[in-house]
């Protein structure tokens, strides 16, 4: 919690709580505040750049007083133009959150199964591959989901050790013999094996 400011106002975490009475509340945002998110011709997925939208109008009605409300819907949409959304994208889902806001939705009376799927994959995001590789892969039972922290060390990673190589022992690799699609080459060399150093 900062300090309250000469004029009465009191910020805590995201939230500025205005002076009089009623205290109401808006959007707090820090003097080195950007503005800057995640920008719409970024490649990342459809729903991660809704997303954007979708969690800064929630937060607008989750946090803001009556009076304060439409002065902050306003700075979302400012907001989201500065960073590239189409208008028609942003009142599209600004619209559909406030529906779910003022509209909490009802208990269901059947709960449906989710699918079982039988693997999971958990892949880098691809612009042009992802939804036609997502869609091929759940006809077979696998779920793939998006991963933006994965690496190419992520995706060969095994539990065992190969039967060529020796536990405790470092190795010298050299990507000339690779036959991966993301090294030209790869050949290994020991280096040091731990049983000969006393």
């Amino acid at each position: 919690m900062e300090h309250p400011s000469t004029d009465g106002f009191l910020s805590f975490l995201d939230i500025l709580i205005h002076p009089g009475p009623d205290k109401s509340t808006s959007v707090y945002r820090k003097p080195a505040h950007t503005n800057l998110y995640t920008k719409y011709s970024s490649s990342t997925t459809n729903s991660a750049k809704n997303g954007v939208i979708r969690s800064l109008t929630r937060r607008a009605y989750n946090l803001c007083s009556p009076q304060h409300l439409e002065t902050e819907l306003q700075t979302v949409r400012h907001v989201c133009l500065l960073n590239g959304f189409p208008p028609q994208r942003i009142t599209t889902i600004m619209d559909e959150a406030r529906r779910r806001y003022l509209t909490p939705p009802r208990p269901q009376q059947t709960t449906r199964q989710a699918p079982d799927f039988s693997l999971y994959v958990s892949l880098p995001y691809h612009s042009s591959l992802s939804k036609a590789l997502k869609k091929i892969l759940g006809q077979h039972d696998i779920k793939m989901t998006h991963s933006s922290s994965t690496t190419n060390r992520d995706l060969i990673k095994t539990k065992t050790t190969p039967p060529h190589l020796t536990l405790n022992t470092i190795y010298k690799t050299s990507y000339l013999d690779c036959r991966l699609p993301f090294c030209p080459r790869r050949a290994t060399a020991r280096l040091i094996d731990p049983s000969s150093t006393g």
